[in-house]
């Protein structure tokens, strides 16, 4: 009688042993459907005279070829388009270099960013974006500090930027803001200059929206903040992500999640109650 009380007690309490590891099944499944399976690598090399040489490489870590891979490099307030890739097969890497850019005269940190468009295995089009840096002769580190707020209003986004001078002397700063071609960004072309007094804080907002024909989702932007003292230059980013459009698109992977979950856990649960059920019958 003591082992048959024994296997209903384990029986009934299955279902609630068994769901951890179902929420973290479904939660694994609902983030990796999400990733992304183009998978960047970047290199960098500069000389004596700075003349600076970029190597990017490709790798399609997915089981579907992606299509319409272009492949940009930014690099210290220049841009260069790289030859573009038709289709990247499962599995498949290519790896591309660049001389095509001005050489670096000061000592420090200098910024590299490379972002590619290309179409998923459902046609749909995205954007990845890889951030580096690199030092000349000697590295050095920037005083200026941030961060970047996303917030969302209606459909479209606001990205409220705070920066911190933490040195005690005026910087005359200058930022890139990169944002992926799939968004429109109100008042930020280009570069932008600012200048912080020393221990100031300042913040901004650039209202971002989505290009006519984008998908709703997240997207990565990257904030670079340069500024030279001397013959030194100072590099700092910041990195952010902003989501846009419809939000029941963007979360209904993990609402999927959510509903896979709770109708698993009731399967369980209606299963235990069969043998507790049959032996309090008996």
């Amino acid at each position: 009688m003591e082992s048959m009380s024994s296997r209903c007690l384990l029986s009934k309490w299955r279902w609630v042993l068994a769901s951890p590891w179902m929420v973290a099944f479904i939660c694994f499944f609902s983030i990796s459907a999400q990733a992304d399976t183009l998978k960047i690598d970047t290199g960098s090399a500069v000389d004596e005279q700075g003349a600076v040489h970029l190597t990017l490489t490709l790798e399609n870590t997915g089981a579907t070829p992606l299509r319409h891979v272009h492949p940009m490099f930014h690099f210290h307030h220049s841009s260069s388009m790289l030859p573009p890739v038709a289709a990247l097969a499962p599995g498949e890497r290519v790896t591309m270099e660049t001389n095509d850019h001005p050489p670096v005269v000061r000592h420090g940190r200098y910024p590299v960013a490379a972002m590619v468009h290309y179409r998923d295995e459902n046609g749909e089009e995205r954007t990845a974006l890889h951030t580096d840096s690199f030092h000349y002769r000697e590295p050095a580190v920037s005083e200026i500090v941030g961060e970047i707020q996303a917030a969302r209003v209606g459909e479209d986004s606001l990205l409220r930027v705070i920066l911190k001078n933490h040195s005690a002397s005026l910087k005359n700063i200058q930022m890139m803001l990169l944002v992926p071609p799939e968004l429109i960004v109100e008042n930020f072309k280009g570069m932008m200059g600012l200048t912080l007094r020393g221990g100031e804080v300042k913040q901004f907002e650039v209202p971002v929206k989505r290009a006519p024909g984008s998908r709703d989702g997240d997207y990565p932007v990257h904030l670079t903040v340069e500024y030279g003292e001397m013959l030194t230059h100072f590099t700092g980013e910041i990195k952010a992500k902003v989501r846009v459009g419809s939000l029941w698109v963007s979360l209904a992977p993990h609402a999927a999640a959510v509903v896979l979950l709770v109708l698993f856990t009731f399967f369980l649960y209606r299963r235990s109650r069969g043998p507790e059920a049959a032996a309090a019958g008996g």
